[in-house]
C-alpha cells in the first residue's frame, strides 16, 4: 500500500520541483511507517558506538573492549559472505545477546573498561537535583525525545529517586552514586534499541 501510494504521488506531480519530497512526506506520514517503530533494533556495534556517543565517552579501544565487545556476538570482520549479519531484530534479541548488551551498558557507565573514560556527572546540570529532572534530562539526551510509554519513564525515575520522592531535591552524594546505574538503565532500555 506504501509503494502504491508513493507510486501515484510521484506520477501525479512529475513536473513538481518538490516531486520527491512529496513522494517522502507520503512515506513518512503512513500509518505502515510510523507502526515499523521497534522492528528493528541496532546491531551490536551500532549500540556500542551510539552508547558511546550518548555519553559523550573518551574512547581509545583496548584489548579488554574488544574482549567485551565479543560478547555481543558480532566479533568484528567475523560474519562470512555472502550474507553478514542479521538486519532482523530476531537476530539480536536473544537472551545471551540482550544481557551483554546490559552488561556493555553497565561497564561503559561505571567506567569498568580501560579505556573507556565516561563522566556522566559532569555532563549533567548541577541545578538539576530532583529524579524527575535528573531523569527527564538524560531521557532527552540520549533518546532526544520522550520514552514510548510513561511506565517505561517511571521505573527509571523510580530507580533515581529510591526512597525519596521523585521531586526531592537529591543530594550530590547520592546523585553521583546513581547516576552512572540509571544512565546504563536507558541505555539498556528499548527505546534505546530501537532503530
Amino acid at each position: 500500500a506504501v509503494v502504491d501510494a508513493a507510486a501515484a504521488e510521484f506520477s501525479a506531480n512529475l513536473a513538481a520541483p518538490d516531486q520527491i519530497k512529496r513522494v517522502v512526506r507520503v512515506i513518512l506520514l503512513s500509518p505502515e511507517f510510523a507502526a515499523a517503530w521497534g522492528e528493528k533494533i541496532k546491531q551490536p556495534f551500532e549500540c556500542v558506538v551510539s552508547m558511546l556517543r550518548a555519553v559523550n565517552a573518551s574512547f581509545n579501544p583496548s584489548a579488554e573492549f574488544f574482549w567485551n565487545y565479543d560478547d555481543l556476538q558480532q566479533p568484528m570482520y567475523e560474519r562470512r559472505p555472502p550474507d553478514g549479519y542479521p538486519d532482523t531484530r530476531d537476530g539480536w534479541t536473544n537472551t545471551t545477546g540482550m544481557l551483554s548488551r546490559w552488561q556493555m551498558a553497565l561497564s561503559l557507565t561505571e567506567n569498568w573498561i580501560d579505556q573507556a573514560v565516561i563522566n556522566v556527572s559532569s555532563q549533567t546540570p548541577p541545578d538539576l537535583l530532583s529524579a524527575n529532572a535528573i531523569v527527564d534530562y538524560w531521557i532527552n539526551r540520549i533518546l532526544g525525545r520522550q520514552m514510548s510509554t510513561a511506565a517505561q519513564r517511571a521505573r527509571i525515575v523510580d530507580f533515581m529517586r529510591g526512597p525519596y520522592a521523585a521531586s526531592f531535591a537529591l543530594n550530590p552524594t547520592y546523585i553521583a552514586e546513581h547516576l552512572p546505574r540509571m544512565v546504563a538503565l536507558l541505555l539498556m532500555s528499548p527505546d534505546f534499541q530501537y532503530r
